[in-house]
């Protein structure tokens, strides 16, 4: 089961988390959080966004759930890939361009592919 946790930055998303992975451990039940992966992003994310940083973060995000899908029965995440779609059209609205449309268009259809 992954459980998202959506918000703005700097709201204690990460500590609810980690509150919620040692609540289900301290039940018996084999749980791990999946770190936000903008934190990693070799792309622009401070101030100068891009939907191809976005693109990036989610597939990082992606990779990350599924390594801990392998052990944890509960994977908690402290961003949503609802989120990172959000920014992508965020970016994408303070600089529209081609190349980024088409990168905006397949941030979408993973972010709801993978969101369900």
């Amino acid at each position: 089961m992954k459980i998202g946790i959506t918000g703005s930055n700097n709201t204690g998303k990460t500590t609810l988390a980690y509150e919620i992975a040692v609540s289900l451990k301290r039940m018996h039940r084999k749980a791990d959080v999946a770190h936000e992966s903008v934190r990693s992003c070799p792309i622009g994310t401070k101030g100068n966004a891009t939907v191809g940083a976005q693109v990036w973060i989610l597939g990082s995000q992606i990779m990350a759930e599924e390594e801990l899908s392998h052990y944890a029965d509960f994977i908690i995440s402290d961003k949503t890939v609802i989120d990172t779609y959000c920014y992508g059209l965020w970016a994408y609205k303070n600089n529209p361009n081609e190349a980024d449309a088409s990168k905006l268009k397949i941030l979408k259809e993973l972010a709801l592919k993978y969101a369900r």
